[in-house]
């Protein structure tokens, strides 16, 4: 019996600390986008409008990825939906590194905010469902911890 409720603990403990990290990562990319707006407002000519809108596509994006992505970990798993929104988070975020204007980085931004707002819910909810009952608050709290570890490297 004893084993059985270590091998639970090491494996909330993986679970808490693999979302945590996701999270920590985006976190990162949310926190220097405000840096990057400043950077590029004058490499690319930008006016207040076309800054807004880069501040906000990825919240369109996350509206988008949140009812797409959560509705697709109710028919694939969670855990498989978890791994699909994080690549294309990842990818999207290496590529907007080399955007070269305007229109592509809008783009990028948009499929990051997707995959950020599929993976956030759905990684949410899967340490919620994989959390006993009497540890599911601070587990979710535990988690909501690395946002602010996140903000706190990209600052």
């Amino acid at each position: 019996m004893e084993s059985t409720k270590q091998v639970g603990i090491w494996a909330h403990a993986r679970l808490i600390t693999g979302v945590g990290v996701a999270w920590l990562f985006d976190a990162m990319d949310v926190g220097m986008l405000s840096f990057v707006i400043a950077a590029v407002k004058g490499e690319w000519h930008l006016n207040a409008v076309q800054m807004g809108w880069i501040g906000s596509i990825g919240s369109i994006g996350m509206a988008i990825g949140a009812v797409l992505f959560g509705m697709l970990a109710d028919r694939v798993g969670r855990k498989t939906v978890l791994i699909i929104t994080l690549l294309i988070f990842s990818i999207g975020s290496a590529a907007s590194a080399l955007a070269t204007g305007y229109a592509m980085f809008m783009t990028l931004r948009l499929l990051i905010g997707a995959g950020l707002g599929g993976e956030l819910p759905v990684a949410s909810t899967l340490v919620s469902e994989s959390v006993a009952t009497e540890h599911r608050g601070r587990s979710v709290v535990l988690l909501e911890s690395f946002w602010a570890a996140g903000w706190l490297a990209a600052a």
